[in-house]
């Protein structure tokens, strides 16, 4: 675990005075500085991430050789893909102070939005990973290392805590000769704290259990379920839309390349989008100009492409548009509303707020009961025996603890 000398320079055998214990650990160990190291090189991880966001924001994917449905898509998923990500990252903020319960803490936390991370993004990543490459490897690689990092820092962690458990054993030792009578009074004291702070819990996880199955939490649920079917029935109406626009792909170039139209390319690349903003719906000019053109076979055409152009000239009409544009803006109206519901729904806030302070009051729970065991009356000479073995354990040479019993402390 513990790696301050190397194997050929190790003794056989090593005394340490009991006052000197906690000094020589935090000389011989330095794993405090790891951690200090490893959270600079997060903090710098950080910043490199968001600067590769910003490239990945701006990657072009419009001469990609696929079809312009697909970049549609990919583009569509690219903002929700880098939010996620930068929400992700302003909540990746490690401890100023360091120590095993606030390191756990982090550890616990950042482990838990990595998981909600990879739920959240796992579809936007298959999505663009299919156009975009080095951009999205870099973000991804990064995150990833984030995760490494982290997964160091439990390591060192875990370290850091054995080496504390050790000098809080030197303390119990020398306080357990020095204050063996106070210490009675001191567990009754730490009895009542530790009664507190389990009806604390016990409060607290009742208080949880109320608001995940209280109306506030079934009404966050609906409107989830709402908002999923909105966005589905808006996918719909756009794939009804794409689905009609796809066959006049050809066609339509084929007229813009005889008379290049700004709207016309626009409707190429993205027919939903152009759509909406086409208020005067100049599109139906440019659809009977097609319509007579192709007629006329002055758009060449083969015959099974020229049918399918025409079926779908004759549904996308005046009456067909009005009508994609209503449902359109009533179901995206419909979605905004129920999203500023959901947000203005404080319930899983709530339900954080409580987890974080029972996780507190857990760790506080941790403390008192080290400090219980701490000044129990115990058998001095089989403490020291066990301290000393665990030393020699993590050093990896015998450690002998020197001036115990009769010392004058």
């Amino acid at each position: 675990m513990i790696d301050f000398f190397k194997k050929f320079l190790k003794p056989k055998e090593e005394s340490i005075h009991l006052f000197a214990v906690k000094k020589w650990l935090d000389e011989n160990t330095d794993e405090l500085q790891n951690v200090k190291e490893k959270i600079e090189e997060i903090k710098s991880l950080k910043s490199e991430i968001v600067e590769n966001l910003k490239i990945l924001e701006e990657v072009d994917i419009s001469k990609s050789k696929v079809e312009d449905r697909v970049k549609v898509v990919v583009k569509g998923n690219l903002p929700a893909y880098t939010n996620a990500i930068n929400l992700f990252l302003r909540k990746v903020s490690p401890p100023e102070e360091i120590n095993y319960v606030n390191l756990d803490i982090f550890c616990d936390s950042f482990e838990s939005e990595f998981k909600d991370l990879n739920k959240r993004t796992f579809r936007n990543f298959q999505i663009i990973k299919e156009l975009v490459g080095k951009e999205l490897e870099n973000v991804a690689k990064g995150i990833k290392k984030l995760e490494v990092l982290v997964g160091e820092i439990r390591k060192y962690s875990n370290n850091i805590k054995n080496i504390a458990e050790m000098k809080e054993k030197a303390d119990f030792i020398r306080d357990s000769i020095k204050n063996k009578e106070k210490n009675k009074i001191k567990r009754k004291e730490l009895k009542k704290e530790k009664e507190k702070l389990v009806e604390s819990c016990e409060r607290l996880k009742k208080d949880i259990e109320k608001l995940k199955n209280g109306e506030k939490a079934k009404s966050l649920e609906s409107l989830k379920q709402k908002e999923q079917k909105v966005s589905y029935s808006l996918h719909e109406l756009d794939n009804q839309l794409l689905t009609l626009f796809s066959p006049l792909q050809k066609a339509l170039k084929k007229y813009n390349n005889m008379c290049f139209i700004k709207k016309v390319d626009s409707y190429i690349e993205n027919p939903v989008e152009t759509l909406l903003k086409d208020s005067d719906l100049e599109i139906l000019k440019f659809l009977q100009d097609i319509k007579k053109m192709v007629e006329e076979d002055k758009i060449d055409l083969k015959d099974d492409k020229k049918k399918k152009t025409l079926e779908s000239l004759e549904k996308l009409d005046g009456s067909f548009f009005r009508k994609f544009i209503e449902d359109r803006n009533s179901l995206k109206e419909k979605c905004v509303t129920i999203q500023d519901e959901i947000k203005a729904n404080t319930v899983l806030e709530e339900i954080k707020d409580l987890e974080k302070e029972l996780n507190i009051n857990s760790f506080k729970i941790e403390g008192v009961n080290r400090e219980i065991e701490r000044i129990k009356d115990v058998d001095i000479e089989f403490e020291v025996s066990e301290l000393e073995k665990r030393l020699s354990k993590i050093f990896g040479h015998k450690i002998k603890i020197e001036n115990v019993v009769g010392s004058k402390i």
